[in-house]
């Protein structure tokens, strides 16, 4: 699943930047919203998604594949802390 700002942005062929002016936010809340820093889309994003024709519910679909990107972090970590040698300590025995 992709980002849901990240698949309009590419298909647009704007930059953040662009993206940015033509949603009515600042660059740093895009590059929230695509880097998963954020924990909801910008309100303004949404809207801009839906009125360029998002297809589905961009505030919905951001929550999952942030979920799923969240997933992904933990289990790479789980499989680093079980590696002999691993740093990684998520609560179990470290070096």
């Amino acid at each position: 699943m992709e980002n849901p700002i990240t698949k309009v942005r590419k298909a647009l062929g704007f930059s953040k930047t662009e993206l940015a002016l033509a949603a009515g936010v600042d660059y740093a809340a895009v590059t929230r919203n695509e880097a998963g820093y954020a924990r909801s889309l910008h309100k303004q994003l949404a809207q801009f998604l839906k009125e360029e024709g998002y297809e589905g519910n961009p505030q919905a679909e951001y929550a999952e594949w942030l979920d799923e990107r969240r997933k992904a972090v933990w289990l790479l970590a789980a499989h680093r802390q079980k590696k002999p040698g691993s740093r990684c300590s998520l609560g179990g025995e470290g070096k």
